[in-house]
């Protein structure tokens, strides 16, 4: 028995939306497609998970069971897929102000050496004295 995550996203969307119409819009694939994955899902499992009529859709009893399994799994994969947009997110923002803090520290360090130089050569420049 191997479940395939086409297989899974398929049923899941169909489920939830009660139409194969509409997951097939909704993850861009064709009728034919979604119906095709969502047979070899219950030909792998050896379960019916719904009835399909000319307009609708009937989940069973077992595939409203299933579906609540397919939520839990997607949430889980989408509470992953964020964490690790967020992390790369991160390290991109830190590898991107890397050098903005390298040079900024770098003019601080000059600064430093030749404020007293300025200080006195500005002393030597009497622009408002009469």
């Amino acid at each position: 028995m191997i479940i395939n995550i086409n297989q899974l996203r398929a049923f899941y969307y169909a489920a939830r939306l009660r139409s194969i119409t509409l997951a097939a819009q909704e993850l861009m694939v064709t009728p034919p497609a979604i119906s095709m994955q969502v047979k070899q899902l219950e030909q792998n499992l050896d379960i019916k998970l719904m009835f399909r009529d000319r307009n609708s859709i009937r989940i069973t009893e077992l595939g409203k069971v299933f579906l609540e399994k397919c939520d839990k799994i997607f949430k889980e994969i989408n509470k992953l897929e964020k964490t690790e947009y967020e992390s790369k997110m991160f390290s991109d923002y830190e590898d991107r102000f890397q050098y903005f803090l390298a040079v900024s520290l770098l003019f601080m360090i000059i600064e430093f050496f030749i404020y007293e130089k300025k200080s006195m050569f500005m002393m030597k420049i009497k622009l408002f004295d009469r």
